[in-house]
């Protein structure tokens, strides 16, 4: 694989792991109607990807992961602050347990990947998820007010978003809009979320990778793929804080509802 393309599958990587259009459904995409671009170690690159996307998110969230750090190992105190932030992470902890559910269907999911009809449905599901999003009014809670409910509800979005196809954020967004939180609140709870969800997917993918062979030569376009979906998702996460607050998803759902008929359209005629 050339460095340049390495570069290219990363910023795809990058952009759409945080962009409500499904990083996992593109990838498998290019994959499946260029299988001669895929890459010669999968499971590697696949994991470093994901290196990437989570350093995007540690540099974009950096304050909120140190403030929670801080107040999972300090003992507790009285204050706003640090109650808000103990709150958080008992919300952030309820939002993750349901991707327990994924592990019986894990199998099943990763035989989608290489169903571009399927990905193409999945697609225009996911644009009527975040057109939906835009006509939803958004509560107030926030962190001190949000249920233990809210915070389940949230998280089994994230785990129906493992379907290639199907936006993480765009679900969890959704979601979250919908157990009416504020969209600030929303967006912040969606991205903080995916921290833990992001980390599990590259251990689990570094430990396959790693039991299936390291291939040298695969060095340097990971270290090419890694940064290049740092820099794109940096850039990625900020514009959906921006378009959430307005209320923008919109132009997405376009998108999805256009390239999934298109997938479809030419996964039936082929």
């Amino acid at each position: 694989m050339s460095l340049w393309f390495a570069a290219f599958l990363g910023l795809v990587q990058g952009a759409a792991e945080f962009l409500p259009v499904s990083s996992s459904g593109h990838l498998a995409l290019l994959q499946s109607f260029f299988p001669a671009l895929a890459p010669e170690d999968g499971l590697l690159f696949d994991a470093v990807l994901h290196l990437g996307t989570l350093a995007a998110l540690a540099a974009a969230y950096r304050r909120e992961l140190r403030q929670l750090c801080k107040a999972f190992f300090s003992l507790p105190r009285r204050g706003g602050g640090e109650r808000e932030h103990r709150r958080l992470l008992g919300l952030l902890a309820l939002g993750t347990l349901p991707l327990a559910l994924v592990l019986p269907v894990k199998g099943w999911i990763e035989a989608r990947s290489g169903d571009a009809k399927f990905i193409g449905a999945a697609l225009l599901l996911n644009g009527c998820l975040l057109y939906g999003s835009d006509k939803l009014i958004a509560g107030r809670k926030n962190a001190l007010s949000a249920r233990a409910g809210d915070a389940l509800l949230t998280g089994l979005a994230q785990a129906f978003a493992v379907i290639p196809g199907i936006s993480r954020s765009g679900s969890t967004v959704t979601a979250g809009l919908l157990a009416g939180f504020d969209r600030s609140f929303a967006v912040g709870y969606s991205f903080l979320l995916s921290f833990p969800a992001v980390l599990g997917a590259c251990l689990v993918k570094l430990g396959d990778a790693l039991r299936a062979g390291f291939d040298p030569g695969m060095l340097l376009p990971c270290l090419a793929g890694a940064a290049a979906a740092a820099l794109g998702g940096w850039p990625a996460i900020r514009l959906v804080r921006m378009l959430v607050r307005r209320g923008r998803f919109r132009p997405f759902a376009y998108y999805c509802w256009a390239l999934g008929l298109g997938v479809v359209i030419i996964s039936v005629i082929t």
